[in-house]
Formats: C-alpha cells, sequence, structure tokens
C-alpha cells in the first residue's frame, strides 16, 4: 500500500493566517476617515502590479493542492483495492468450484462403496444360507450312509461265501446290481456335495478378507485343516467300504468289463439262470 503523507495539522494551518492588515484601533480613538481607512485597506491587498499581498492565497493554493493529492492517493488506492478484491472473488469462485467437484467425486466414490459392500453383504448372506443347507444335506446324508452301513453289515453277516458254480436267479442278480448302482450314486453324491462344500468355504474366506475381518489363526486353521482330514478320511473309508460291498454283491459273477454305468456285462447263462464262476 502506498504511503500517504501525514494529514496538515489544523493548529498550523490557523496560525498560519496572516494576520489583517488594517490594525485595530484602540476603542478610544477615532478613525480618521473613511478616505484614509480605504487607502489602508488598498495597501494591504494589492502591492504594486495590483496582485493581491499577503501569504494567505499561498497557503490557499498550497491547502488546495494538498488536498487534490490526497483525493488522488485515495482515488488510485480505492481503484487498486477494487482491484483486489475482484481478483480475490476469482479465485474464491475458483476454489468453490474446485470443492464442489471434490465433494461430487467423494459422493460418487461413497455411493459406489455402499454399493460394493451392499452387494458383498448380500452374497454373503446366500453364501451363509447355502452353506447352512449343504451342512444339513451332508449331515442327513451321513445318517443315510451309516444306516445303509448297518444294514449291509446285518445282510452281511448271515451270508457265507458261495461256492464256484452256484446258480443265481436273474431277479436277484439285477437286484444286487440296482442296489450297487444306488451306492455308487450315494458316493458320487456326498463327493459332489464335498467339493461344492470346499468351494463355498473358500468363497466365505475371501469375502471375509474383502470385508477386512481378522484373518483366522493357525489354531483355526489346523482345526479346520483336521476336520477337512476326517471328512476326507470318512470318505475314503465310504469308498473302501463300498469297494468292498461290491466285492462281495459281484463275488465270482461272470463279468469280464463294465461298460457305461454298470450296464453290459458278458455272462453265461444256463436253464435260465446266470452262472457264477
Amino acid at each position: 500500500m502506498e504511503s500517504m503523507p501525514p494529514p496538515l495539522d489544523r493548529k498550523e494551518i490557523v496560525l498560519g493566517l496572516p494576520a489583517p492588515c488594517a490594525a485595530l484601533l484602540p476603542k478610544g480613538r477615532k478613525r480618521n476617515g473613511a478616505a484614509t481607512e480605504t487607502a489602508k485597506k488598498m495597501r494591504c491587498s494589492k502591492g504594486a502590479e495590483g496582485e493581491p499581498l499577503g501569504p494567505l492565497p499561498q497557503y490557499r493554493a498550497k491547502f488546495i493542492s494538498l488536498i487534490d493529492g490526497m483525493i488522488s492517493d485515495c482515488g488510485s488506492e480505492v481503484e487498486r483495492l477494487t482491484e483486489g478484491l475482484a481478483e480475490s472473488r476469482e479465485a474464491l469462485k475458483r476454489i468453490e468450484a474446485t470443492l464442489k467437484s471434490t465433494e461430487d467425486a467423494h459422493a460418487a466414490e461413497t455411493s459406489q462403496l455402499e454399493f460394493q459392500v451392499s452387494g458383498v453383504e448380500r452374497d454373503l448372506g446366500k453364501s451363509a444360507s447355502a452353506l447352512f443347507r449343504m451342512k444339513k444335506e451332508k449331515k442327513a446324508k451321513a445318517s443315510e450312509v451309516r444306516r445303509l452301513q448297518r444294514q449291509i453289515k446285518s445282510q452281511k453277516e448271515p451270508r457265507t461265501c458261495e461256492p464256484a458254480g452256484t446258480v443265481v436267479p436273474r431277479d436277484e442278480f439285477h437286484a444286487r446290481l440296482t442296489r450297487m448302482a444306488i451306492l455308487f450314486d450315494s458316493l458320487m453324491a456326498v463327493r459332489k456335495k464335498d467339493l461344492a462344500l470346499a468351494g463355498i468355504e473358500g468363497g466365505l474366506g475371501e469375502i471375509q478378507l474383502l470385508k477386512g475381518e481378522a484373518v483366522p489363526t493357525l489354531d483355526s486353521e489346523e482345526a479346520r485343516l483336521l476336520s477337512h482330514k476326517e471328512e476326507l478320511m470318512a470318505s475314503e473309508e465310504l469308498g473302501r467300504y463300498v469297494a468292498t460291498e461290491l466285492w462281495f454283491e459281484l463275488g465270482r459273477y461272470v463279468a469280464t468289463k463294465l461298460w457305461l454305468e454298470l450296464g453290459r456285462y458278458i455272462a453265461t447263462e444256463r436253464n435260465g439262470r446266470l452262472v457264477a464262476m
């Protein structure tokens, strides 16, 4: 900001004014006449060339020039402040526009994140319900497998090894083949359920990692692996059991190959019966 000249002291202005040229007469003294007074006034007011005498006009001109300079300085200062105010308003408008664009971008990102979180929560709910349903079906299938094991054990106890050449009726042979097919279907269903359950558990683990949940500890992971190992051992035991049962069911029947889901056997028939070799 430009430095302004200090204002002129009023007391100096007042004191700088000259005293009137005509000296005041005392009260008791009379004036000599109008002509003498007029002559004195003319002598005080005019010089040799007819110009006003005394310091009053000079001070007046200086005062007027000083006022004009102050007014011009104030005008230039007002103009400069007006330009600065306009620039400040433009900068404020730019800052407001930038702030609004930033707020809009943050609002869009927030809405997108909320949509993603809602989708993840929905998928998590679906996966949890599917996992619960699969576990329930697995328990039912395990109970069914145990029931079949008990039934097969009860059927196996009174049975003795059939000697070679024992004649088996066709209907019983087909019934045994049907039971074997059912056992194979049960085994494959249990295997598919295990695979689906493992896939769902893996998806749940990924969803938990996306949601930022705590990473499972080593103890929990070891317990989960042990449970999977027990389930796999149970599945292997079931497979061995089914294979043993198939061996007992087939015995030494005449069969050289299995084609297309246990459907095609090469067997010999004697007197309308299948003969086991």
